[in-house]
């Protein structure tokens, strides 16, 4: 009996070795057409039998390589001692939940980091949710007769600059209230004054897409700038609206000083709207902290009938006005363009905010270095 034990032992060993390898054979086995099938039919089995198979690196299955910079340069000294350590983590909470199998995040340097992400081929979306700094801030419009007012003292500055202020608007607002080529849009953008280049959309104010830049050399401009209130600032909105040929952006004067930052932001999820104003939309969800709930509430409580703009990183996701007090801290952020970019902004507020700027100086696609043929014959 005791002769035999060799043998039983190395064919105990092999059958272990198959059932422990055969999620792997399964999930790799399978084709595009196939993965997509049960990704649809069955995603939950897919997603456990990923999780069952053996990870492979970026040699093997190919991915993303990231080369991030740290600005330190702006951080007091105190706060940029352990700035790069506190980015790194929050980037590794981000792909964590983004769902990565075995990242590779380390530091290089005095403030560099290398991520490489196995598996990853949409380069633009890993990048957005790496390197976006995601400062969510509550900022409160100031009344449209404010705004008025800070414009025309901006154009009154811009006339007596330029002397060649032009009166009339390089775009038309059409009948829809959008905005359409025309004629003047020739017409150098450097004459124009801020008014010139803006038409009302409902409530608010808004200027052609073509018109960016000159939107914002004109509020970057330090003239602009020593008009301006202290306690106000000009941004605009986060994407342009509108059908293509024909975009727009908005442009809001808020209070300068945020009712509230992303700090208090305890979850963040994705939902679907089901009102008539956002039915079928990608909405993120959000609740916040215990102090956030206590802030919420007595921001929403004395700023009824207010608007209050949701700013990510400097520009306006949304202005919604505040209906009524909010007891217990849970509001949404529409203008997602689709659904995965909902669930990246709802991982981004999740994980937190980036301590610094963070500045991607490498990115590279990395292709299966063995090759399709070494890798079949490997599984054989």
């Amino acid at each position: 009996m005791t002769k035999h034990w060799k043998p039983i032992l190395i064919i105990g060993l092999i059958a272990a070795a198959v059932m422990y390898l055969y999620p792997s054979l399964q999930f790799y086995g399978m084709s595009s057409a196939e993965r997509a099938l049960m990704e649809t039919s069955s995603p939950g089995r897919l997603a456990d039998l990923h999780r069952r198979s053996l990870n492979l690196g970026l040699d093997l299955q190919g991915g993303i390589h990231l080369v991030l910079e740290v600005d330190l340069s702006e951080l007091p000294e105190e706060e940029a001692l352990d700035a790069v350590d506190r980015a790194q983590e929050v980037i590794r909470n981000r792909i964590d939940q983004f769902g990565v199998a075995e990242p590779t995040i380390q530091r290089q340097g005095d403030n560099r980091i290398i991520v490489e992400l196995p598996g990853v081929q949409d380069v633009q979306r890993a990048k957005d949710l790496v390197g976006q700094t995601a400062l969510l801030e509550f900022q409160l419009l100031e009344i449209e007769s404010e705004r008025d007012r800070v414009i025309q003292r901006v154009d009154a500055v811009l006339d007596t600059e330029s002397k060649t202020a032009v009166s009339d608007s390089s775009e038309k607002v059409s009948e829809t209230g959008l905005f359409e080529d025309s004629e003047e849009a020739d017409e150098p953008l450097e004459t124009r004054t801020l008014s010139s280049l803006l038409a009302p959309i409902g409530e608010d104010l808004a200027f052609s897409a073509k018109s960016l830049p000159r939107i914002r050399s004109i509020l970057g401009d330090p003239s602009t700038a020593e008009i301006l209130p202290n306690d106000m600032e000009f941004i605009h909105s986060s994407k342009p609206e509108g059908p293509e040929g024909n975009k727009y952006y908005r442009l809001y004067l808020v209070r300068k000083k945020p009712e509230m930052t992303g700090n208090v932001v305890q979850d963040a999820f994705v939902s679907f709207g089901q009102s008539v104003e956002y039915l079928g939309q990608p909405i993120v969800n959000f609740t916040t902290t215990d102090d956030g709930v206590r802030l919420f509430a007595r921001i929403t409580g004395s700023h009824i009938g207010d608007r209050l703009a949701i700013v990510l990183d400097g520009t306006v996701y949304s202005a919604p006005t505040i209906q009524t007090r909010i007891p217990n801290g849970r509001s949404i952020i529409t203008g997602s363009a689709d659904e995965d970019e909902a669930k990246d902004l709802a991982i981004v507020l999740r994980a937190g905010a980036l301590p610094a700027r963070v500045e991607i100086i490498e990115d590279r696609t990395v292709g299966p270095s063995l090759g399709r043929d070494s890798i079949e014959q490997g599984k054989t």
